[in-house]
């Protein structure tokens, strides 16, 4: 249609919000599993009777410190890891890593740690990020899975089959939306995903599903392979992709006779789903509208 333009996942604002605000995540994240895990070292170290002169999440020299008691807790300037400052388990180590020995009475003859207390004292910062791990881990399989705000299909829908691969000769088509793989209800493109990995070890899985544009429901076996970081898949399809409008030419037929504007989403042509940008822009050609 003259005086459109189309876009596939353009970075609107919004988007690049989404990505900073998942970049804090990812470091805060980062941070909360260093602290985990060197303050199990250090609460170990403590029970056990072990002196701990330093504190520290990061290296380099403290942006912010304070002593309390015989510790110096410390935010260093560079946030890639941190750790505990024991002299009874590593005097030399520890002075390495500070610059300094460190710690009031650093002097002070100290007796080696026993054994068992190092042993406890080097399991217990590991142990602690396994416990952080399985709430995380429950919490997320608690969360509703995240599909891409761009696609309003409503399920895993196929949006594009590669002429002459395995999976046309199987029978999957444009527009077939996955119900179940292997008698698995699915209900994201994330879960087809992850089922066909699961249940592929024989080399193909049975996959129902009813096609959006004619309704047409079967269930067919398709093969699946191993892609080279080892997950298992069926190559020549992806996912279904809206079509949106980026912009409209003040005046133009989508403008003045269509009353198309910036962000409304292509869902059909002549009442006919599309499910890329390549089939609207065939299905718009088909219908006389010049792309």
């Amino acid at each position: 249609m003259p005086g459109i333009c189309a876009y596939v996942f353009a970075a609107s604002f919004g988007e690049v919000a989404s990505w900073i605000a998942a970049a804090i995540g990812v470091v805060v994240l980062f941070g909360v599993s260093i602290f985990v895990h060197e303050g199990g070292h250090f609460a170990a170290a403590k029970l056990l009777g072990l002196r701990a002169d330093v504190f520290s999440i990061g290296f380099g020299p403290a942006l912010w410190k304070r002593k309390i008691g015989q510790t110096e807790y410390r935010i260093s300037a560079f946030p890639f890891g941190g750790y505990v400052a024991l002299p009874q388990l590593d005097p030399v180590g520890m002075a390495r890593i500070q610059g300094s020995a460190g710690g009031d009475g650093a002097a002070e003859p100290l007796q080696p740690a026993l054994w068992w207390k190092r042993l406890v004292v080097a399991v217990a910062g590991p142990l602690c990020n396994v416990a952080l791990a399985v709430p995380l881990a429950v919490l997320v399989w608690a969360l509703p899975p995240v599909e891409n705000p761009a696609l309003s299909f409503g399920g895993a829908v196929i949006g594009t089959v590669r002429h002459g691969c395995e999976a046309e000769r199987a029978g999957l088509r444009e527009g077939d939306m996955v119900l179940k793989v292997a008698e698995k209800s699915v209900a994201t493109w994330s879960d087809f995903i992850q089922e066909v990995h699961l249940c592929g070890e024989d080399g193909a899985v049975s996959i129902a599903v009813s096609n959006i544009v004619d309704g047409a429901a079967r269930t067919v076996r398709a093969g699946v392979e191993r892609d080279q970081i080892g997950t298992q898949r069926i190559a020549g399809i992806s996912q279904a992709e809206v079509c949106g409008i980026g912009a409209v030419v003040p005046g133009s037929a989508a403008d003045v006779e269509a009353g198309l504007k910036p962000g409304d989403t292509l869902i059909a042509v002549e009442n006919v789903r599309g499910t890329s940008p390549a089939a609207f822009a065939a299905m718009l050609a088909a219908a006389g509208a010049p792309e």
